[in-house]
């Protein structure tokens, strides 16, 4: 006698929905669209997910993007290295914050990449929901437009202005104050500006920032003290080239503390103290910066905050493509630490 095998269908949306004592467009909703995850209650929220986890309900992923012309997926490209830590705080963050809405991110580090403009290609051929731009290249200028248009929400972090993206930045112009007010009350009269470049690169906001800080202060300003830092080779020549001025700087504004920490090794090398003979400041943080040979003082936004800001205003853009841009401006906070203030001796 033959035994009947039984073949249990597959759980659906209307057994979860049942389950949970809600409707199933409410079940879509919460397992389906993170970006009407807003319109329903907290409570019904973890309702739904108890009850698809206790169904063991898994949505058909393909059939789901299908039907909904999304892929539940945020790209986020950057010209930056992860060997700065900030950059992989913020990416960190980022995750996180998109996790929460049902989310997933995909990272396209552009800086080796030998055809960068075919990464944006790429996503512009629908490739994600949407596309976060943290460190905006040339190609990225003449690419995040054309995205846009192609109706792929956009948001950058910095370095936009007068592209129509939607921008997340730290307040510069703050930062630069803050710090050089911060070496000028040290007795720190001359302060030396280390800045992040590529090639190709034609702006250099953080040499305009720091040179307008000092003409408002009634300052002078000597472009001897502005380098760039382009290779792994630059620390070290830039700080020769500062250290054999005429008048050689006693404190150095820099743009991360993975820079920071390469010149603090030149500086102790020439037999030098960080901060007795040269104070350092960073305009970058990072969970670093407190744990390097000398802790660095930094006048940074906090990473975490950062990343909230590019996903709320990415998930804003999604909800309403067709509001003006938007550029949010984060004021940094300065954190003193033993780079500029010498510890006591006991």
């Amino acid at each position: 006698m033959k035994k009947e095998c039984k073949v249990r269908s597959a759980t659906t949306l209307y057994d979860v929905a049942r389950r949970a004592g809600v409707s199933h467009t409410t079940v879509s909703s919460v397992l389906n669209r993170p970006d009407q995850l807003h319109r329903v209650a907290p409570a019904t929220v973890e309702r739904v997910r108890q009850a698809a986890a206790a169904l063991n309900y898994r949505p058909h992923q393909l059939a789901r993007n299908l039907a909904l012309g999304r892929t539940n997926t945020v790209v986020l490209t950057t010209q930056s290295t992860l060997r700065s830590a900030s950059v992989h705080d913020v990416i960190w963050s980022v995750q996180r914050v998109l996790s929460d809405r049902g989310y997933h991110l995909i990272v396209d580090l552009t800086h080796r990449v030998k055809d960068e403009a075919a990464v944006y290609d790429s996503i512009m051929a629908g490739r994600c929901d949407g596309l976060i731009c943290a460190g905006a290249s040339p190609v990225a200028l003449a690419k995040l437009p054309m995205i846009k248009r192609a109706g792929i929400p956009v948001v950058a972090l910095s370095g936009t202005a007068g592209v129509g993206i939607d921008t997340v930045s730290p307040d510069g112009a703050e930062s630069f104050r803050m710090a050089l007010e911060h070496l000028w009350s040290l007795g720190r009269e001359r302060v030396a500006l280390v800045q992040a470049a590529w090639p190709n690169m034609t702006a250099r906001p953080g040499q305009d920032l720091y040179r307008d800080c000092h003409l408002c202060a009634d300052r002078p300003y000597d472009p001897a003290l502005v380098l760039d830092y382009m290779t792994p080779d630059d620390p070290a020549i830039a700080w020769r080239k500062l250290r054999d001025l005429a008048d050689p700087p006693t404190a150095l504004i820099v743009h991360s503390d993975h820079l920071a920490s390469r010149l603090i090794r030149c500086i102790h090398a020439d037999g030098l103290k960080v901060p007795r003979d040269v104070a350092i400041v960073a305009t970058d943080s990072s969970m670093w910066s407190d744990a390097i040979e000398t802790p660095l003082t930094t006048v940074a936004v906090d990473s975490d905050e950062l990343g909230q800001a590019l996903v709320e205003c990415l998930i804003a853009r999604m909800r309403d493509p067709d509001a003006p841009p938007r550029d949010i401006s984060m004021r940094p906070r300065l954190t003193a630490r033993a780079s500029t203030v010498l510890a006591e001796v006991v």
